[in-house]
């Protein structure tokens, strides 16, 4: 390969890194519809949710709340619980979290660490 070639060769190498620049680092850069949990629809409804976490572990341990909020990123249901007093810790503020995809719930016990006085 002689240098006329070889200097052509790296010019479009370089045009086309450049291209495929411009083409994904914008997408790359637009996570505003990734991260709005209010542009992705959630898988099941918070019906489905209150009753997948009414037949699990979160019923048997506490009782489910009216406040809950819904994570699309990792298609799943908070649903704040009050446990019942044999299962209450102080340093920790439990939630039911239910699993869109498995279909499953399960106790988050949210806990801080810190001793309050």
């Amino acid at each position: 390969m002689n240098k006329k070639s070889k200097i052509f060769v790296i010019i479009i190498l370089i045009i086309a890194v450049i291209f495929f620049a411009f083409i994904t680092i914008p997408n790359l850069l637009n996570t505003d519809d990734k991260l709005d949990n209010n542009k992705i629809e959630p898988e099941i409804t918070i019906e489905n949710a209150l009753e997948i976490a009414t037949n699990s572990e979160c019923t048997e341990k506490g009782v489910l709340s009216e406040n809950y909020s819904h994570n699309a990123i990792t298609n799943t249901w908070w649903i704040d619980l009050t446990m019942k007093p044999e299962f209450e810790n102080q340093l920790c503020s439990p939630a039911c979290v239910v699993n869109e995809i498995t279909k499953t719930a399960e106790i988050n016990w949210r806990c801080t660490g810190a001793i309050t006085e």
